[in-house]
């Protein structure tokens, strides 16, 4: 693609992208970061810095460092997809709503309860209401991020219900990196509240 499109374009830069994902499923995560890292650069430089595929790999750089336990890392590059994704997006867009999931991820991981709560909670009001078919892990995901929230301050039955609720439909999450973490959050967040 590089010799025929030349060196940066939009093709490599998704390439790039998918590469990273890759990696990050194989459990090379300074790979993953690697290669989200490029595209990301290339991305900025191709287009504006709030085009909708730069919050897209401004995740995928973000997953690689919360994956590599930086979750304050994670959170600023979160933050700065979600912000994008709202600007470029609608506000109750699924996209946006993802990147307000992984923000207060991010945020529960930092130990900051009280900014993580209401972007929790607008994500799932979101997706529960979204016009548009959500996919059912979209759904779950969410669901199972604020039950895990819930039962770390104590709330026990209210994040139990929501995460057992989301486990089956996060098996069908669509990137296997992201769909293990999630399924053993879930799972640790049960068995050790």
């Amino acid at each position: 693609m590089q010799q025929v499109n030349g060196p940066e374009n939009w093709t490599v830069a998704k390439i790039l992208s998918y590469l990273g994902l890759l990696q990050l499923d194989r459990g090379d995560l300074a790979g993953a970061e690697q290669y989200a890292r490029q595209a990301l650069q290339m991305r900025r430089k191709l287009g504006r810095s709030e085009h909708p595929d730069v919050a897209a790999s401004l995740i995928e750089v973000a997953m690689a460092r919360e994956f590599q336990h930086d979750p304050g890392s994670a959170e600023v590059l979160f933050r700065e997809a979600f912000e994008i994704r709202r600007k470029k997006l609608y506000a109750a867009h699924p996209d946006t709503a993802a990147a307000e999931v992984r923000l207060g991820e991010a945020l529960v991981e930092e130990g900051k309860a009280s900014a993580a709560e209401p972007l929790l909670r607008e994500a799932t009001t979101t997706l529960n209401r979204e016009p548009f078919p959500v996919q059912s892990w979209q759904l779950a995901d969410a669901n199972t991020q604020l039950g895990i929230f819930l039962r770390k301050l104590g709330r026990l039955r209210d994040g139990e219900t929501l995460v057992k609720a989301g486990l089956p439909e996060l098996s069908s999450y669509p990137e296997p990196a992201m769909r293990r973490r999630l399924l053993r959050l879930a799972s640790l967040s049960i068995q050790h509240p």
